[in-house]
């Protein structure tokens, strides 16, 4: 059965017109007057028509679901046992069109995912080293992680990696929604499916196909069309009541009026196409609008949460700060401070939290480094490791604190990030490390403030001190330093206790317990790949005002659905008062059922036009 429904489902369009072309010559021939021959054509068309509909209301049988088929089936049978055949093949016909728009209409609503993949180039330029220009043209497939590949003038980059030779201007548009080329240079991160304006560049690999960013932003868009808001549950619930009612609704109208054409119509009217299409198309196209704007929902269960008065939190570094920390003093108090400074980077190279980019920038020798043993990362703290036996404690004064390390008075300049350097016990170095915050960051925060945000918190691992001196800048009701992860997830629970919807935004992995915690994580693209793994929403350009876009777009989406479903079950409400006070018929009533369907998908492909979202 099921190869059957695929086959019908394969020519839809050549059955479609064919009963098109019976109902024609059906009109034709009672407009001459050959009664016999239009009825043999409208019989032919219910015959044909019905054959799938009957099969999809089995296979949904199968599975113990009444589906809305099956009351098409029932209301089109009966109506060729009492020779209504007019009737019979006009509904079939009307469903089948309205089949027919509903797959143009959805497979238009995936057309910015198709599109998206389009660009995804299936074969790289292999080079051996970044001068070599004799490249070998092989598929994504065979390169492995730190080969080379040569990216031309025009192409598009094939792998994620980093920028080793040339300069150009690249479009990001497919990764991060931002039409503005990005000026990328020697070290510059590049990602796969976006395109070189200028120049030639040579890239490193560091991903490859499904691991890439763009792989992993086609796996979830994918994956999240197949989940379900609270809308869509709603109506799979609905319909499993529904269908029976209808049902039982016109076996009492046939023992009442022991009129069967009347009974029949009820069955087909009372059908709910558009109610079945509605959220669905409405949940596509949100998804998909979100995803041109490089934001990347994990589910459509979220734009229900994002539509909420919800309580955000935010992490500090890499999140509200543009995650690129520099040092903006070093006291060296005891050793060689050169020294030292290797001795910290040593570390550091062991781990890719921010400040650890930040204290490998003033080394700028990673060939010089010591051999770093026994590495162990504490989260919320720092990092413990032995080099040339001696023990080694780079971290924050939590852990001196934890480690009972005594810190010098002088060196507790609290308003900057501080990385400690512990040899033997005793405190060598101090780095003060001070993170810009992201551009329009106050003007980002008052608009989900203004969008319906509850409160705005900010929970970090760094001092208080620190914390003070962001949150004075910003709209924060409450901020919080001296965090761990747990204490983060900590406090997110205690809310959620509390009855509050929690979103909490971040981007490293001690976000990870939190975000996975909170009803809604965010993180930035540009985060770790637990913190995005754990998430329910990626920002890809790691801009904070995309949650704004989001919220609009959330807002937006559900206020779509809920359009939907109200002209939905108003259609059948209308429908079935006409019936019972004989303003409607069974032609008329299929003909406004369908014109219903067509209404709710347009309806939700004007989601696509919303400009003023942007």
């Amino acid at each position: 059965m099921y190869a059957i429904q695929n086959l019908f489902k394969k020519f839809q369009k050549e059955n479609l017109i064919g009963m098109t072309l019976l109902l024609i010559l059906a009109f034709g021939f009672k407009f001459g007057n050959l009664i016999n021959l239009s009825q043999i054509m409208m019989l032919l068309t219910a015959l044909i028509g019905v054959l799938p509909i009957l099969i999809r209301a089995f296979s949904a049988l199968k599975y113990k679901s009444i589906a809305i088929e099956l009351l098409i089936s029932i209301a089109v049978i009966g109506a060729l046992l009492i020779h209504e055949y007019d009737e019979a093949g006009i509904v079939v016909w009307l469903f089948a069109i309205g089949d027919w728009l509903q797959m143009i209409m959805l497979n238009k609503t995936r057309q910015s995912i198709r599109e998206l993949m389009d660009t995804f180039p299936t074969t790289a330029l292999k080079i051996s080293t970044p001068d070599d220009r004799q490249y070998q043209e092989v598929d994504i497939d065979e390169l492995v992680v730190d080969q080379y590949v040569l990216v031309k003038s025009g192409s598009t980059i094939p792998v994620d990696g980093v920028v080793v030779q040339g300069s150009s201007y690249v479009n990001e548009a497919s990764i991060t929604g931002e039409s503005k080329p990005a000026h990328k240079k020697v070290l510059s991160k590049v990602f796969a499916g976006t395109i070189v304006n200028d120049g030639t560049i040579v890239v490193q690999v560091i991903k490859i196909g499904d691991e890439t960013v763009f792989g992993k932003l086609i796996e979830l868009i994918e994956d999240a069309q197949d989940s379900q808001t609270k809308e869509q549950r709603f109506v799979d619930k609905f319909a499993r009541y529904y269908t029976p009612v209808i049902l039982v609704l016109g076996i009492i109208v046939a023992l009442w009026t022991k009129n069967m054409e009347t009974a029949i119509t009820v069955l087909v009217l009372g059908c709910p196409g558009a109610l079945v299409i509605g959220v669905p198309v409405s949940t596509v196209m949100g998804i998909g609008m979100a995803a041109k704007n490089g934001i990347i929902t994990k589910g459509a269960a979220n734009f229900n949460i994002l539509s909420r008065k919800n309580y955000f939190i935010f992490d500090k570094t890499g999140t509200l700060t543009v995650g690129e920390p520099t040092v903006v003093n070093i006291q060296n108090l005891l050793g060689d401070r050169e020294h030292n400074i290797k001795l910290l980077a040593s570390v550091e190279n062991e781990s890719n939290h921010p400040l650890a980019r930040a204290i490998l920038n003033i080394h700028n020798d990673a060939n010089a480094l010591y051999l770093a043993q026994d590495v162990k990362s504490i989260a919320g703290q720092g990092m413990r490791a032995q080099i040339n036996h001696k023990s080694i404690l780079v971290g924050n004064q939590k852990m001196m604190k934890t480690e009972n390390i005594s810190i010098p008075s002088l060196v507790m300049n609290k308003s900057d990030s501080q990385v400690i350097l512990v040899v033997d016990r005793q405190v060598h170095m101090v780095l003060m490390i001070n993170d810009q915050l992201r551009p329009q960051i106050k003007e980002n925060l008052d608009q989900i403030k203004q969008q319906g945000a509850k409160k705005l918190m900010l929970l970090s691992g760094d001092n208080q001190a620190a914390v003070d001196v962001v949150a004075n800048k910003l709209p924060f009701d409450t901020a919080i330093g001296n965090l761990l992860p747990a204490d983060k997830l900590a406090i997110v629970k205690k809310l959620q206790v509390q009855g509050e919807s929690v979103v909490f935004v971040g981007d490293g992995i001690n976000d990870g317990p939190a975000l996975s915690q909170a009803d809604l994580g965010i993180s930035m693209g540009g985060g770790t790949d637990i913190a995005i793994d754990v998430s329910d929403l990626v920002l890809v350009n790691s801009d904070p005002v995309q949650i704004s876009l989001a919220i609009k777009i959330a807002h937006a989406t559900m206020r779509n659905m809920k359009q939907n479903i109200f002209i939905a079950l108003a259609t059948v409400l209308i429908l079935l008062v006409g019936l019972f006070t004989n303003y409607v018929d069974m032609s008329i009533g299929m003909l406004v059922h369908e014109l219903s369907v067509l209404l709710v998908v347009i309806n939700a492909l004007s989601l696509n036009y919303l400009k003023s979202l942007f």
